[in-house]
């Protein structure tokens, strides 16, 4: 009864201590928030004492493929998730929305002079919560999050090993395309420690546009996927009455739409008569035909499920004529969805990859007319291993099908299914959560203190060598911000 109230006022509490810090100048209060707000992942720690320390910049997506990694068995050392909102909090103190996801380089100087301050901050809050608390490692699950850019300098500069599980690798090669010239002109170099893609064309993206070095990224694959991979050893019976779960369609899914506009060769793109540049038209015909199919069809059932943060505008576009054998669920995550279907119709959108992988029916509806046949080049390639139905009577047709000859696929998948999974999500084989713990526990037992580090500027590519930790490196002007922290009684009791 008192947890949510408790956990409110620490939160609040928390809050607090991060604006008064930065009020006076005290990163010692800071530290304090972040041990406040601090809350233990109790499903994959060990019990009981630890020596090691792993603080995790939690989100949706991320956190399911760190539990995939150490669910079979707890980790070695605790694992802690602090509140990303504390950190955004003092960015946005620091540089007061001058920078965002989209656009972090800049070339004014007063916003640079401000991103070495915000880093001087951490690095003395570092200093802080490693005395009082502990930590070897942090883990990020986007290295474009500006909040968190320079925590993963000032980690780089007080040793601590930042690494970034990038969950945002499921691109067409025409968005892969757009992303590396973004990655240039808009984002830097990384500064943490090492990043883990899930597969080859991340990999070759990230390294292609200099921010980070080739023995920084490794690919180890979408770790949530492995429990896809699991559904086929289960005992899988065709269910008397077939389920069909309908992933509705994002406007934005796989489009370059890097800030709030759409890209191609680095040129924002506008919306023209007969040219589209969202999924919406196309959105607006599959829900249609999938709920006229219900409608049809009162002894299958229906579940469409919402993506996460747009399932309210995607509930509304539905209408009110919902027939009684469709369930609409909002938010949350898909994987113990497809464990109960039989059939998943997806579209550009990893939910698609775990129906694959779990030996589920699946069908595609690429229903694109003239207008969005610009978007052609943003369409995940799936190849054999689902049906793609590109007309509305192929499409109502495929889904009826599939609702008739449905069968859970059990064992090993076919060629071509592997080949499509190893190909976006690196991982035909159900063990990148081993390959994800393995990036981990190397993150939390490295000691960089005996690595030698490798200065990079914030717009130089990062020098290809093993063993080096990039640090960005501003001589003299970061030596200047820095001080302001360095004086006793600023840090922590003892310091």
């Amino acid at each position: 009864m008192l947890y949510k109230p408790v956990n409110w006022l620490l939160e609040k509490l928390a809050y607090g201590l991060v604006d008064l810090g930065h009020a006076v100048n005290m990163p010692l209060l800071t530290s304090l928030a972040w041990r406040l707000a601090l809350k233990e992942m109790k499903d994959i720690s060990p019990r009981g004492y630890a020596a090691k320390k792993l603080i995790v910049l939690a989100k949706s997506g991320g956190t399911d493929d760190l539990r995939a990694a150490f669910d079979a068995k707890p980790a070695g050392f605790k694992i802690y998730i602090i509140p990303r909102r504390l950190v955004k909090r003092s960015c946005g103190y620091f540089l007061g929305g001058r920078v965002s996801d989209a656009r972090y380089l800049s070339d004014d100087v007063e916003t640079e002079e401000s991103k070495l301050a915000y880093r001087a901050y951490l690095c003395a809050v570092l200093r802080c919560y490693r005395k009082l608390f502990g930590c070897d490692a942090f883990v990020q699950f986007n290295f474009v999050y500006h909040a968190e850019r320079e925590l993963a300098a000032a980690c780089a500069e007080e040793k601590i090993p930042f690494v970034c599980d990038y969950k945002e690798s499921l691109r067409s090669p025409a968005f892969w395309k757009e992303t590396e010239i973004w990655y240039q002109d808009s984002i830097g170099p990384f500064a943490g420690w090492k990043i883990a893609v899930y597969n080859a064309a991340a990999r070759e993206a990230i390294k292609r546009s200099g921010i980070a070095a080739s023995w920084q990224i490794e690919t180890v694959g979408c770790a949530r996927l492995d429990f896809s991979h699991h559904l086929r050893s289960l005992e899988n019976t065709v269910p008397s009455r077939p389920m069909v779960l309908f992933f509705m369609i994002q406007e934005s899914a796989g489009l370059p739409y890097l800030d709030e506009f759409f890209r191609k060769d680095g040129e924002v793109v506008v919306e023209e008569p007969g040219r589209a540049l969202t999924w919406r038209s196309l959105a607006a015909r599959v829900n249609a035909i999938v709920l006229k199919f219900a409608k049809n069809n009162p002894d299958v059932d229906f579940i469409f499920k919402g993506k996460t943060g747009f399932s309210a505008a995607q509930r509304e576009r539905l209408g009110e004529d919902v027939p009684p054998n469709v369930a609409l669920i909002s938010d949350g995550v898909g994987d113990h969805l497809i464990a109960k279907a039989a059939v998943v119709v997806g579209f550009n959108s990893t939910v698609v990859l775990e129906a694959i992988a779990a030996g589920r029916s699946v069908v595609v509806p690429a229903l694109l007319g003239h207008e969005e046949s610009f978007l052609r080049p943003y369409l995940h390639d799936v190849g054999d291993a689902a049906v793609v139905a590109e007309s509305a009577q192929e499409f109502e047709q495929s889904i009826a099908n599939a609702v008739r000859n449905h069968r859970l696929m059990n064992g090993d998948l076919p060629a071509e299914h592997k080949r499509v999974l190893r190909k976006h999500l690196g991982n035909d084989d159900g063990r990148a959560g081993d390959r994800l713990r393995k990036f981990v526990e190397d993150a939390v037992y490295t000691d960089l203190s005996m690595v030698r580090p490798a200065p990079v500027s914030p717009r130089s590519p990062l020098v290809d060598e093993p063993g080096a930790s990039p640090v960005p490196v501003h001589g003299d002007q970061h030596k200047q911000a820095f001080g302001a922290f360095n004086s006793p009684g600023r840090l922590c009791l003892g310091d």
